[in-house]
């Protein structure tokens, strides 16, 4: 009798992990990280970067942020 118990537990655990069911407690593996999105905006950046190049390297860039950072705050 324990033996046919065992298996019906086993097919139970497999039926849950299959189907993304906690079971008996345990935790669910992380699918993300946040590292993905780091390397993913980083790339974004340096694509934007290479192609505004020019207009990064320009004193109207240079004036904009210096009158940004300039600004009051009240």
């Amino acid at each position: 009798m324990q033996h046919v118990e065992e298996k019906i537990q086993k097919a139970r655990e497999i039926y849950y992990r299959r189907n993304g069911i906690k079971f008996r407690g345990e935790k669910e593996k992380s699918r993300h990280t946040g590292t993905g999105w780091i390397i993913f905006l980083l790339i974004i950046a340096a694509i934007y970067g290479y192609q505004y190049k020019d207009f990064l390297k320009s004193n109207e860039l240079k004036n904009k942020m210096q009158e940004f950072l300039n600004t009051p705050v009240n």
